[in-house]
């Protein structure tokens, strides 16, 4: 069984902290035009980006038991923060 990111952050409670980060980007850019497909030029670079991340940290193969541990809530959590720094670094 396959988890996609959306479910890892669900499971680490992350979901909101992603959100925080998303919109940010969105305000960097001086805000996107209205649609879905915006939203999604911006959301799913972030997504795939944090995915990348995550197969990283963990060998490229995440286990059950890694789901709810705290190894990957911190994984996430910190690599949130770092790019919302980043993105804050541009104002």
């Amino acid at each position: 069984m396959t988890l996609g990111v959306g479910h890892i952050l669900e499971i680490a409670g992350e979901n909101d902290h992603l959100l925080t980060l998303i919109q940010a980007e969105i305000r960097r850019r001086g805000g996107i035009p209205p649609g879905e497909e915006a939203y999604d030029e911006v959301a799913f670079p972030i997504f795939a980006a944090l995915e990348d991340h995550i197969k990283e940290a963990f060998g490229g193969t995440i286990k059950g038991e890694d789901l709810r541990s705290p190894q990957m809530k911190e994984t996430i959590h910190t690599w949130i923060e770092g790019n919302l720094d980043e993105v804050r670094a541009w104002r």
